[in-house]
Parts: structure tokens; C-alpha cells; sequence
């Protein structure tokens, strides 16, 4: 999945994508994040709404710091499938990753990936935040 597949669908498609994902987990995650990410650089809001804050919160019913944060979820998203198979499951899973460098993205991910082998569950954002302090990741 990448944002080309995204780029040719409706407002009203894309917003059923982000209102009611089909998908579950990274997939989930990228999907509704991409698919805002796509209204937001596309300002597919415009003209009906007064800008991409006011459309999410009136047209969405969620907070722009979510839809932010959903955007940036999925971009990581993006980013660590090139490298890994095992993805973040949620966006506040993702939130911790998303402050590094890329570089140090690659590194705490690596390193969780690696931790939680064979593990029943996805790890979390406690999961990640630790094994990000573990690494001195979090100084920077």
C-alpha cells in the first residue's frame, strides 16, 4: 500500500476510509492516515470548509492534533515497511517512533522488532517509549 493508490480516490472515498477503515492494524493505521494526508495536501476541503483544522473537527468529529498525528503514524508507516515486516499496530503505538530521526526510527524499531519476537501481542507505546529510553534515543 502507498499513497499513489490513494491520490486518484474521491473526498467522499476517502473519508469512508478514514470513518470506517476495512483494514486492521498497520493497515488500518496507514490507510486512514494516508487517506487524510491526501485531503490535507490536496486540499480536498476547500471550498466547503474555512481550512484542514475546521474540516476534520466539523466534518470528521476528531481533534486536528489527531488527524496530525494519524498523518504522521501512517507516514512512519510508510517509512518501516521498506525495512521490516512487523509494523506499528496504532497510532499512540506510533507516536513515540515518530519524534527520531530517521535514522534512530530504524534503530528503536529494529530493536523492538527484535524484543518482542514470537510475543502473543503487538508491542505498545509503554514497549516502545522503553525500549526507545533503553537506547538513549530519547535525549536527543
Amino acid at each position: 500500500m502507498d499513497l499513489q493508490e490513494f491520490k486518484s480516490k474521491s473526498l467522499t472515498e476517502l473519508e469512508e476510509i478514514f470513518l470506517e477503515p476495512t483494514e486492521t492494524g498497520s493497515n488500518a493505521l496507514l490507510s486512514s492516515g494516508l487517506a487524510l494526508k491526501v485531503i490535507q495536501d490536496n486540499k480536498l476541503y476547500l471550498p466547503d470548509s474555512k481550512g484542514f483544522k475546521v474540516y476534520v473537527e466539523e466534518n470528521l468529529g476528531v481533534t486536528y492534533i489527531h488527524a496530525f498525528r494519524c498523518i504522521q503514524a501512517a507516514e512512519l508507516v510508510l517509512f518501516l515497511q521498506k525495512h521490516f515486516d512487523v509494523l506499528p499496530q496504532s497510532e499512540s503505538a506510533a507516536r513515540p517512533l515518530v519524534k527520531l530521526s530517521r535514522a534512530n526510527q530504524l534503530k528503536a524499531w529494529g530493536e523492538v522488532v527484535r524484543m518482542t519476537a514470537g510475543d502473543k501481542w503487538a508491542p505498545g507505546k509503554d514497549r516502545i517509549k522503553k525500549t526507545i529510553a533503553s537506547l538513549g534515543l530519547n535525549k536527543a
